[in-house]
């Protein structure tokens, strides 16, 4: 418990385990493939089991919009209202994404855009936000201007929302370890 007190605030990831819903066309591949059938499309829950699976594309829940045209999102429910001050996302490294939040009021706003990095496959990357922000739901989608030269070919198998614990949670371990104290001086 007293460990819990010294981790930092960004450390609560509460997208933890909360249902994914996927809006578009997902495992859909090209060409970039290669040949034979392209590999089953994983779970949507896959990207928020808490595993960052690292690999080729298409280990993750993946989407082609060069080949289909569609703009597809990934959306995941908090199931609640958080003071959100972070992002990780587990991605390929060749493209750009979006990261949004739904404010209190219902409405999308941005939050991160994920820039491309050197290597191959899925990549973790992070951000700690300035502020705070409040929201009830994040989304993930392809950002690609067409000036960069992205191949369109996306995937995601982690995100992360990182959320300041609620002082009433601060409140009760702090209750809980004074009561603990006081157990074992008796």
């Amino acid at each position: 418990a007293a460990f819990g007190l010294a981790l930092p605030a960004h450390a609560l990831n509460v997208a933890l385990g909360k249902p994914v819903e996927l809006v578009g066309v997902f495992g859909t591949g090209s060409g970039y493939l290669g040949s034979g059938p392209p590999p089953a499309l994983p779970p949507a829950s896959q990207i928020t089991d808490g595993i960052a699976q690292s690999g080729y594309w298409t280990t993750g829940v993946w989407w082609d919009e060069h080949f289909t045209g569609v703009h597809n999102k990934v959306v995941v429910d908090l199931q609640g209202n958080y003071a959100v001050n972070g992002f990780g996302a587990m991605v390929d490294n060749n493209d750009m994404y979006l990261i949004e939040y739904r404010d209190l009021s219902g409405t999308w706003a941005p939050g991160w855009a994920v820039s491309p990095v050197a290597g191959s496959g899925l990549m973790w990357r992070s951000i700690d936000l300035p502020a705070p922000v409040m929201a009830s739901a994040v989304r993930i989608s392809a950002f690609a201007p067409a000036a960069l030269g992205m191949d369109y070919a996306y995937s995601v198998s982690e995100i992360e929302v990182h959320a300041v614990p609620e002082p009433a949670t601060t409140v009760m371990l702090a209750m809980g370890l004074a009561g603990m104290a006081l157990a074992f001086s008796r």
